[in-house]
């Protein structure tokens, strides 16, 4: 059996989360009632920089400190972990901050955001700087340090955003007022001693730790291919209505995402407890767990999809463009319910150190359902957009498990899955 604490932290910790993800839903829906569609578009790239940026900049630092913990048996052996994660975050999030810069630099320039994009970048470092925090907490058992981690911080820049948007609604002003909320309480966390802060460790030490969490990079980097990254590629060939749309409904489905998060975060570390332990029911207890996953995300995709239509028209406004998108936003969230066999098959990989191994997997087949979604895109139009997401998780982690499965006895609960996935579709269609 799963122990009852790790159920309830996998509760508060999906709570607390889908508090801050309901906050980010409630943003993007009053910015997309206020802002024209093609400054919403506008507004759909920034978002797509400031996600890049959390992703990259924090990427297998978490999974590096995993690694470490066993050589870190003391309290102050783990104290100087953490603090070297920190410091080497540093030297990352102004690595990848000038990458992103530089790839987007002619985008940001052409629509006339290159300001809001610096500070979109800025903001999205900023709370990646929260995240990795939490995640080190979490490790050393810190749980309410740990969600005022990594709830504070974007719920403050959520916030700041929203007040920008009442006093101004430009983009600038947007994410000016987002990034002096995240900072305001970035330094109140720092004056409470919530963070491991630590000194930028040496070239030697550095390339050691990059060399290790270059797989997670690129893993991170096909994700955000994936995901708010495909932006760029719907305003190339669908044009900015199709990024304003796909914005508002991924934002939307991104509570499935972060709800899945959570819950992997917390059952993470367990997991690695209890395969290290050889435990034999690992696969066994690993097998609820995301029954429980499945069906969670089954239930908030069938009440958002339904619930969809009704906001747009009580709230109005501008809102009204995004009111007939069930269909659209029901498959995005089976695509997140399609990832659950991948997540099921990295834990294995990560717990045997088989890091380079789940690289080139997820490279391969990240990059034949990065293919086959643009490939939906070119064949069924702006369908295809939300047709190739599901489509791209489902090679993904089909490939994930088939490769799993010649090394460990691994089952996801397929079963589970696609009725899951039929419970979200269904609600498509129920009447308004």
């Amino acid at each position: 059996m799963i122990p009852r604490s790790i159920l309830l932290w996998a509760v508060i910790f999906a709570a607390i989360s889908s508090i801050v993800k309901i906050a980010q839903a409630a943003l993007v829906m009053i910015l997309a009632a206020m802002l024209t569609p093609i400054t919403y578009a506008n507004f759909g790239i920034l978002y797509a920089l400031q996600s890049a940026m959390a992703t990259l900049s924090v990427t297998g630092l978490s999974e590096y400190a995993i690694g470490n913990l066993p050589k870190s048996p003391s309290e102050t052996s783990r104290l100087n972990l953490f603090r070297l994660i920190s410091g080497t975050y540093i030297v990352v999030a102004v690595l990848s901050a000038i990458i992103i810069m530089a790839a987007a630099f002619l985008v940001m320039t052409d629509k006339g955001i290159l300001f809001a994009g610096v500070l979109a970048i800025i903001l999205g470092g900023i709370i990646a700087f929260g995240t990795l925090q939490s995640s080190l907490q979490r490790l050393e058992g810190q749980q309410k340090s740990s969600l005022y981690s990594g709830a504070a911080i974007g719920l403050a820049g959520t916030f700041g955003i929203l007040i920008g948007v009442f006093l101004n609604a430009d983009i600038n002003t947007m994410f000016g007022f987002g990034l002096i909320g995240a900072v305001v309480v970035l330094i109140i966390l720092i004056n409470k001693k919530h963070f491991y802060l630590g000194n930028i460790p040496n070239f030697q030490v550095l390339f050691h730790i990059f060399r290790a969490i270059l797989p997670y990079v690129i893993i991170g980097l096909l994700g955000w291919l994936t995901g708010y990254g495909m932006n760029f590629f719907i305003d190339t060939t669908l044009g900015n209505l199709q990024v304003a749309y796909f914005t508002f409904l991924f934002n939307i489905a991104s509570i499935g995402q972060l709800l899945a998060t959570s819950m992997n975060m917390s059952w993470g570390p367990h997991f690695f407890q209890i395969f290290q332990n050889n435990n034999e029911n690992v696969e066994s207890q690993t097998r609820r767990f995301y029954v429980l996953q499945s069906l969670g995300l089954a239930l908030t995709g069938l009440v958002c999809v339904i619930a969809l239509p009704y906001a747009a028209n009580i709230i109005g406004g501008n809102l009204i463009y995004y009111a007939n998108f069930k269909i659209e936003l029901a498959f995005l969230f089976i695509g997140y319910i399609f990832c659950i066999p991948f997540w099921h098959s990295q834990n294995y990989y990560f717990a045997t150190n088989k890091g380079d191994d789940l690289m080139y997997l997820s490279l391969w087949a990240g990059g034949i359902g990065f293919i086959a979604w643009i490939a939906c895109m070119h064949f069924f139009g702006a369908l295809g957009i939300y047709i190739g997401f599901p489509l791209q998780a489902a090679i993904k982690s089909g490939a994930g498990w088939i490769a799993a499965k010649k090394i460990w006895e691994i089952r996801p609960p397929i079963v589970i899955i696609v009725v899951s996935a039929s419970i979200i579709l269904l609600g498509a269609y129920i009447p308004n």
